[in-house]
């Protein structure tokens, strides 16, 4: 069906933000999305979103097993689905370090980094 192959967008989130933020429900709505009928995804950085902590592991700018474990999962359950992925400040950097971590074995078809802090230790 249409459904099966319908784009997915995955955002993922500044330092603070999560899917309950302004930001990301404005971009989550985006009308050029919903017009096209594309499927939207908040990946939430653990502890946001209103969801505890149940791991040993916490976020940070580095960890992108978060964002790994996201689009494997939505590969998987929708293989013939396009990926596309936007990444915010700190998310920014999460996507691209991802993107160069895992290269051409990503089933990412696109991806879009937004305002990302190239060097962290600079950026304070």
């Amino acid at each position: 069906s249409d459904d099966e192959s319908t784009p997915i967008v995955i955002l993922i989130p500044g330092l603070t933000s999560d899917s309950s933020s302004p930001e990301l429900r404005v971009q989550g709505s985006n009308p050029g999305e919903a017009k096209r009928g594309w499927k939207v995804v908040v990946s939430n950085h653990r502890g946001f979103g209103g969801v505890p902590i149940t791991s040993d592991c916490f976020y940070n700018s580095g960890w992108t097993e978060d964002t790994r474990t996201v689009v494997n999962y939505l590969h998987k359950e929708n293989p013939r689905a396009p990926l596309f992925i936007v990444g915010t400040s700190i998310g920014a950097n999460i996507l691209v370090k991802y993107l160069g971590e895992d290269g051409e074995n990503t089933p990412v078809a696109g991806a879009v980094a937004v305002c990302s802090p190239w060097d962290l230790l600079v950026s304070k």
